[in-house]
């Protein structure tokens, strides 16, 4: 059905497909978009066919989830660039192979607060159909994101919404703060397996350790406590930090709370819960909890609203204000309604 390299099969062009269809849109140049459709009619026949996709960056036939990812990005943008909605249903099976990274989501862990997945709200299991224990889609936490929110916003379906929130709350939960590694330290890791004992006898993060270098800490560091410290994957760490840089993007194209007038659906994509967001009348209901213990701003996007302005206690919002998304404050562990008056 498809060489392997080894075999003299192509490999490494599922990352070139976005690649070209990102060039095509910046230089116009039609043959660009001709590669990227026609390196993707190759990997469209494999997803059909096999109904998964198993490789990495390098080939298809190296076993982890970047590949799956990457065959989803691909999709995304050749549906945004061409419309075709042979793209829209390749996006959707890269998706499916993407999203069976992960076993479970928003899974409660509530009664195991003994345990990181419980003391710090973590709700999504992982699993892989190699690697059961411990390994999950936190490792592109926020562009697998990225890309599940684009699906939602091509198709509708809710699930892809869902799914780019679990992938977004896994992020935050699963990155390396100063009080998570404090306790981890004193509550979970070590003594250190002994692969890790030689030159990290307690399985400690040191201080050098930050922003992610937890690609699995939460769900497999019973087997691996230890190996993500600048003392041996020092890379690792800043690689997990920069995993997070997409948060700017999707909240300037999809805001934290979000309400599609063409699907007629929302939710909130930031640290907002009990979130219910209808039409009523002429007017959007909105309710929300500030999941945080402090005053936070949350940019509401009103994606395909064809109305002029909106008003929202007495202010009224239009032109950029729109565009940008609507500014909403909710105190701290706030519970509000918010009546959003169309015009």
């Amino acid at each position: 059905m498809y060489r392997r390299p080894s075999q003299g099969g192509a490999d490494g062009f599922v990352n070139l497909i976005w690649a070209y269809s990102a060039f095509y849109s910046y230089s116009h140049d039609p043959k660009y978009l001709q590669y990227a459709e026609l390196l993707g009619d190759q990997l469209l026949s494999i997803l059909t066919k096999v109904g998964v996709l198993a490789g990495a960056e390098e080939d298809i036939f190296n076993i982890d989830k970047r590949s799956s990812h990457a065959a989803l990005a691909a999709f995304n943008d050749l549906y945004a660039v061409t419309g075709k909605e042979k793209w829209r249903g390749a996006a959707i099976l890269g998706a499916h192979s993407f999203a069976s990274w992960q076993y479970s989501y928003n899974v409660s862990f509530q009664g195991l607060e003994n345990t990181p997945a419980g003391h710090f709200d973590y709700r999504t299991v992982g699993g892989t159909p190699v690697d059961v224990g411990v390994t999950s889609n936190n490792l592109v936490f926020e562009q697998g994101a990225t890309e599940f929110v684009r699906l939602w916003n091509a198709t509708g379906d809710q699930v892809w919404f869902e799914r780019a929130r679990a992938l977004l709350h896994q992020g935050v939960e699963s990155t390396l703060t100063e009080d998570k590694r404090e306790w981890l330290n004193a509550h979970f890791q070590g003594p250190a397996d002994p692969k890790i004992m030689p030159f990290n006898p307690l399985g400690h993060f040191d201080v050098h350790s930050f922003g992610g270098g937890t690609e699995d800490v939460l769900t497999a560091w019973p087997r691996f406590k230890g190996i993500w410290t600048t003392k041996e994957h020092p890379f690792i760490s800043m690689y997990m930090f920069a995993e997070g840089l997409d948060w700017g993007e999707i909240q300037k194209s999809f805001g934290s709370i979000t309400f599609s007038f063409k699907w007629n659906q929302g939710g909130a994509l930031d640290t907002l819960d009990h979130v219910q967001i209808n039409r009523h009348g002429g007017n959007l209901v909105l309710k929300a909890h500030n999941m945080i213990n402090a005053t936070e701003i949350y940019p509401l996007m009103l994606l395909n609203y064809t109305g002029k302005s909106v008003r929202i206690n007495n202010r009224t919002y239009e032109g950029k204000e729109l565009e940008q998304g609507i500014p909403l404050s909710f105190a701290a562990n706030e519970q509000r309604e918010i009546v959003i008056e169309l015009r």
